[in-house]
């Protein structure tokens, strides 16, 4: 197995991104505390998941184009007009994908959800095939050991998103059967993940973030509410981390300054997806209750994570040297 080492600057950065990690790990454990001693309703829970999704999960991808323009060091109109129409066909296939075969697209879904958490919470990039496998399994840990915990609240979206091919209940039994599995299957896959961290030079302390970062999660998921925990880790932990690392490859400072120039850039494709999301809700032709619109918004956030996949796996390809 290849040993990976990291080049001074992406050193630095990988240095800076353990901090941040740390501090968002503390926010997540402030975030518990909050919850035991003021519990939130659960309209609220929702709001606050909404608001991290629509402030920061949207936001974390309407950078694409800039970043497939810096990693390309091309910023002519010929390649920004292949690459909108590129981005685009991705996201309307998929969204055809979703209208005549919601479970097929449902599977894909979680496939590709695996994968993108998985290239931001393992440490390592994805350039080699060894790194690939382990972020591919560890996201795809994560995503089963969140919903089979969760399945209480996320089996009525669940139908919903496979077209009540599925009804709430048999995902309530399948996620009952395959709970303990999925526990087993991410202590084995994270203990594969810190024997390559170590056997890598010089990355002891990144094996030993990730065993901290997964304990810690874990410990979030079973005692914080789905809506919260998901708030988090997608809008907070997932969102800020990959930002930090776009913000890296944009060359902006880590000061106030850098980061709200970066909120700027990604401004105009982030109002473009909002403006999506609130027209699939109005024209959905359905009754708007809380599920239908958790629903509807992971819809529309699903189409557009294929085509920002592509993007983001060549940034975390780019990561180690």
């Amino acid at each position: 197995m290849a040993k990976c080492t990291l080049s001074g600057v992406r050193f630095l950065f990988y240095i800076m991104q353990l901090k941040l990690r740390f501090k968002l790990l503390v926010c997540g454990m402030g975030l518990l505390l909050l919850q035991t001693f003021f519990p939130l309703p659960v309209e609220w829970q929702l709001g606050i998941l909404l608001f991290l999704v629509f402030a920061v999960g949207i936001p974390h991808g309407g950078l694409d184009l800039f970043l497939d323009r810096s990693m390309a060091r091309s910023g002519n109109n010929r390649h920004t007009v292949r690459f909108l129409l590129r981005y685009l066909s991705y996201a309307v296939l998929y969204a055809l994908v979703w209208l005549w075969e919601p479970v097929a697209a449902f599977i894909i879904f979680l496939f590709i959800t695996s994968i993108h958490f998985g290239e931001m919470d393992w440490m390592m990039g994805s350039a080699k095939r060894t790194g690939k496998l382990l972020s591919l399994l560890y996201g795809m840990a994560w995503i089963f050991l969140l919903l089979c915990w969760h399945m209480k609240e996320a089996a009525p979206i669940c139908e919903l998103m496979t077209g009540h091919s599925f009804s709430a209940m048999r995902f309530m039994e399948f996620s009952t059967f395959l709970m303990p599995y999925t526990l087993i299957f991410l202590a084995l896959v994270t203990l594969g993940c810190y024997y390559v961290l170590r056997r890598s030079s010089g990355q002891s302390g990144m094996a030993n973030l990730l065993l901290i970062q997964t304990v810690v999660l874990v410990f979030l998921n079973f005692r914080l509410p789905l809506w919260l925990f998901f708030g988090f880790y997608f809008g907070v932990w997932h969102s800020l981390l990959s930002l930090d690392l776009m913000r890296t490859q944009l060359k902006m400072s880590d000061d106030f300054k850098g980061w709200k120039a970066l909120a700027w850039k990604a401004l105009p494709f982030s109002v473009l997806a909002w403006g999506s999301v609130v027209a699939v809700v109005l024209l959905s032709g359905t009754a708007i209750k809380s599920t239908t619109i958790v629903q509807l918004v992971f819809s529309v956030i699903a189409v557009l994570t294929l085509p920002h996949l592509q993007v983001f796996s060549k940034l975390t390809a780019r990561s180690v040297s």
